[in-house]
């Protein structure tokens, strides 16, 4: 359609327009009707400047802000001269619907673009193998598709689509198809694969990481405790010494003692003290450290094989 086409459309939904120009939705605000109406005059005039592609994304804005039959046409003669004749025959057919709500006479220009983008319109079907259907979920360039749709021959716009398939438990499944005008095609969805255990997320595999971490760190503090506990003995080994040392050559007698017997004993009491203090704090390292590393988790994995189920911990 050139230039001149594009404006006799332009002059007869003005001309059709001595209904109701807007559907029935929400009442946008001053703003964004006002931001509507700059981008359906700027959509309008880039269209009939032939700059399609500038177009559109214009027009679909200010329907966006607010909705009018004539912004609704005006987009889906963009979408067909850019080649989207799903896109533009769905809108043809949503404007049809809304102007005949509102007894709006462009109801049939808009019912005729529709019936003549038909014949064209490229169409896709699911067909999804044995149960895989249960919990899957199917998606075309990333939108998803309804199950109620799948076997539908449903209109999409003719060119590239990217077909993606996925579900609990099990590998994702894609593929790409070409489709042109007029063109029906069908996907076939195989079964999905399983997923390996390990790779669920927060599954045994990041439990068995957990896992090691908390058996490092009990370890750790096992070990020190072992460290406190051999300087415990030695502290009391060192306390009984220096005892022994005051009571020699009658250094102490009893609990009267003379200065060298008296520094002895008091050496001995501090040296008592720290193995007291090295050995419970040891004690206590090593049975935390005991219990971290019996308590940490285990990754664990379940294989079928030969041999039939295998459990790995």
């Amino acid at each position: 359609m050139n230039r001149v086409a594009i404006s006799a459309l332009a002059l007869v939904l003005a001309t059709l327009s001595a209904g109701p120009a807007r559907a029935q939705a929400p009442t946008p605000s001053a703003d964004s009707k006002a931001a509507a109406e700059v981008l359906f005059r700027e959509g309008k005039d880039l269209l009939t400047a032939g700059r399609f592609e500038e177009a559109c994304p214009k027009l679909a804005e200010s329907l966006r802000l607010d909705v009018g039959i004539g912004t609704m046409l005006y987009l889906a003669e963009c979408y067909e001269r850019t080649g989207h004749v799903a896109s533009a025959w769905a809108q043809f057919t949503e404007a049809a619907q809304v102007a005949n709500s509102q007894s709006d006479a462009r109801q049939e220009i808009a019912r005729e673009r529709a019936a003549a983008l038909a014949p064209k319109l490229p169409k896709l079907t699911f067909a999804v193998a044995g149960d895989a259907s249960t919990n899957i979920t199917i998606k075309r360039d990333g939108i998803i598709v309804g199950a109620a749709t799948w076997a539908t021959a449903t209109p999409v716009d003719p060119g590239t689509h990217t077909v993606e398939a996925s579900a609990p438990g099990k590998r994702p499944w894609t593929t790409t198809i070409e489709i042109a005008q007029a063109e029906e095609k069908r996907v076939d969805v195989p079964v999905l694969e399983d997923a390996p255990v390990e790779a669920t997320p927060g599954g045994p595999a990041k439990q068995g990481e957990s896992g090691r971490s908390q058996r490092t760190v009990g370890l750790a503090l096992a070990g020190i405790g072992v460290v406190g506990v051999a300087f415990g003995t030695y502290f009391g080994l060192h306390a009984q010494s220096r005892l022994d040392d005051s009571n020699a050559d009658g250094h102490c007698n009893g609990n009267q003692c003379d200065r060298v017997g008296f520094d002895a004993r008091n050496e001995s009491r501090s040296a008592a003290l720290a193995s007291t203090i090295s050995f419970i704090a040891g004690g206590v390292l090593i049975v935390g450290g005991a219990a971290l590393f019996f308590t940490a988790p285990r990754a664990s994995a379940v294989a079928l094989g030969p041999g039939g189920v295998r459990v790995r911990f």
